[in-house]
């Protein structure tokens, strides 16, 4: 590409996009290196994609498919049709940067070995928030974007060799393409960009990560729900098993095997869930193709040029604690999630998360509208049950409410986060379904957080619905906490298990740990700590969101003069046998964080020995006659899980 400049043609796929397609194009209009074509590879929309391209872009060519091929047919028909040297893509639903083309051209042109380039992409609506830097492939076999979710601080901004790039917004050399092929429509879309970018690193082709190259996505405008889960389910096993190399299969295997055991049986744990079920189909069909697997294998591996420990050195550790990667992606594998619109910001968000709660959450919302805030405040409900109706009942008994719908339940804290990621107001609210706020409690917990800068959340006096005090103010988990928790040796109320006394009066008391029924947080907190850790599916979220700010040296604060009823347990005790495992397995992640590997041990320890002693309770009381065998098979069936959580 030496003296003349390469000229780039730029692929959009689209699928009924009529009104994502518009604000694309524009940004295409406004590029700094003019592209030499724009081709829309339309997947048979029956929306108007068609005519605003047609009218209000004539210069955009309409290349018409006869019927939707997915990701990877799409794109492939708009890759052969394509005349330009290097061929860029972006999805539908994202705005690239003016000079975003220019600085993909230039991360060519720095490097002749340079097959593929990958983009910055941030987020449409909180455009310091990172969606990916690149991609990378864990040697779990497991892919993920890096950097998704992260707050841009400049910790991206180094050019870099990567391993691969992000089909919705990514470049390719031509000549690459021509030897190593195009995307795999067998793939039919999800995964296909990390089959690609393995394949050309499999033939001695670099990834460059073009930090200047920006772009802006818009969450879960495309794509998604049950049929990510499915395609990721299968693609995931079958881009592990085509391109990794033998040597490293047999390295790596059983982290690998170990890996797709994990979200299998979290497929499992969650079968009342569409995704989960859908994912566990894919992984099915992943096994049910692997003839074909195998012989795609044998086709990649018999073209590869690079040496295995250069494949080794691409790979990337997972991070302690690495669980399921995202289901939805950018266009592939970064996590997508409704995002609400920032331009609303009010000076207090509350976020409500939803879970077949109904007739808790009527009364919840009804008492925030009749004890209401005294500043500007909006209401966003995360549901994370669709199809159970909550959603229709909510916009029916109040429409100001506004709701994320997740295709299947992402957990408490994934769900807070995506209002917390989006939303820039000052102050936010974390508000359970059932919790009901009081009259006048919302403006003390606000006049608190305001007169108190050091302070980065404060919490209410939590009574149950007869009026009983429940415990809201607690230490953080220690390892006597622990212990007593198995051992009811003192009372509940205790300090031994992190309860603080009641409180003597009405005064606002600095405190470790706050109840996340109803927390009130700080804006410039939630910029310093960061918002929940998503590895918390339920449980510990906060007490891990509390340790951090005190870690950074802010202040928790208990304000007894605000009351919230809390029914305590109303969202979770119909599946109280889950919700058990999900403590366990959230109690072992904070201790491992928090403590490290040692107090992990000695947490696994106590809650061996506390296992040991509830079965031998119930074995006695089997042998009794005090309890039924078929109680005792519950019993020890929670027991082994929680042993393993």
């Amino acid at each position: 590409m030496a003296g003349q400049r390469p000229t780039v043609s730029v692929i959009i796929p689209n699928w009924n996009g009529a009104r994502l397609l518009p604000d694309c194009l524009e940004s295409l209009r406004r590029q700094t290196y003019p592209p030499l074509e724009v081709i829309v590879a339309d997947g048979a929309s029956t929306d108007d994609s068609a005519a605003i391209v047609r009218e209000r872009f004539p210069e955009v060519r309409w290349l018409a498919l006869p019927e939707n091929r997915g990701f990877t047919g799409n794109v492939n028909a708009g890759l052969r049709a394509a005349r330009g040297e290097i061929l860029a893509l972006l999805n539908n639903d994202a705005e690239a940067d003016p000079a975003w083309l220019a600085e993909l051209v230039g991360g060519f042109e720095a490097d002749p070995r340079v097959g593929l380039c990958a983009s910055k992409i941030l987020l449409y609506d909180r455009r310091d928030v990172l969606n990916g830097a690149g991609d990378v492939y864990y040697r779990d076999g497991t892919p993920n974007s890096r950097g998704v979710w992260e707050t841009d601080r400049g910790q991206y901004d180094t050019p870099d060799d990567v391993f691969g790039a992000s089909g919705g917004a990514a470049a390719y050399r031509r000549s690459m393409l021509a030897d190593v092929g195009l995307f795999d429509e067998r793939l039919f879309m999800y995964c296909e960009d990390v089959d690609l970018s393995f394949r050309a690193q499999l033939r001695g082709y670099r990834c460059r990560y073009v930090p200047t190259a920006r772009v802006y996505h818009r969450l879960s405008a495309t794509g998604g729900g049950s049929l990510a889960s499915y395609y990721c389910g299968r693609n995931f096993v079958r881009v592990l098993l085509q391109n990794v190399p033998a040597s490293l299969l047999r390295r790596h295997g059983g982290r690998m095997l170990r890996a797709q055991l994990r979200l299998a049986l979290d497929a499992l744990r969650h079968g009342r869930e569409p995704a989960a079920r859908a994912r566990l189909r894919g992984q099915l069909a992943a096994v049910a193709e692997l003839p074909a697997i195998l012989q795609r294998r044998r086709a990649v591996q018999a073209r590869r040029r690079v040496t295995d420990e250069y494949v080794e050195s691409i790979l990337s550790e997972p991070p302690p604690h690495h669980a399921a990667p995202k289901t939805e992606p950018t266009s592939v594998i970064g996590c997508a999630q409704p995002a609400i619109e920032p331009s609303r910001d009010a000076t207090l968000t509350v976020v409500v998360v939803n879970y077949h709660a109904l007739e808790y959450l009527v009364p919840c919302l009804a008492a925030l509208e009749a004890a209401p805030p005294p500043v500007d405040y909006r209401v966003v409900l995360v549901d994370n049950s669709p199809g159970d109706g909550v959603a229709e009942a909510v916009r029916a008994r109040f429409p100001d409410v506004e709701i994320i719908s997740n295709a299947a339940n992402v957990g408490f804290a994934r769900a807070c986060n995506q209002v917390l990621r989006a939303t820039r107001s000052p102050y936010a609210l974390l508000l359970n379904p059932d919790a009901e706020v009081q009259p006048g409690a919302l403006e003390t917990l606000l006049e608190t957080l305001r007169a108190n800068p050091r302070v980065a959340a404060v919490g209410p006096r939590l009574v149950y619905p007869d009026g009983r005090y429940q415990h809201s103010a607690f230490r953080l988990p220690d390892f006597a906490q622990a212990f007593f928790g198995f051992f009811s040796l003192v009372p509940l109320d205790s300090p031994w298990n992190g309860r603080y006394p009641l409180p003597a009066d009405g005064r606002p008391r600095a405190i470790e740990h706050l109840l996340g029924a109803c927390l009130l947080m700080r804006r410039e907190a939630l910029d310093d700590v960061g918002v929940l850790d998503d590895r918390f599916f339920i449980y510990f979220e906060e007490t891990d969101w509390c340790a951090r700010a005190l870690r950074a040296g802010w202040e928790l604060w208990q304000v007894p003069r605000a009351t919230v009823v809390h029914h305590g347990g109303g969202t979770t005790r119909r599946v109280a046998e889950e919700m058990s495992l999900q403590f366990h397995r959230s109690q072992a992640y904070y201790y491992h964080k928090h403590h490290g590997r040692g107090g992990y041990l000695a947490l696994k320890a106590i809650v061996g020995l506390g296992v040991s002693y509830r079965l031998a309770r119930s074995l006695l009381a089997t042998a009794r006659r005090r309890i039924p065998p078929d109680l005792l098979a519950t019993r020890a069936r929670v027991y082994w899980g929680i042993l393993w959580a």
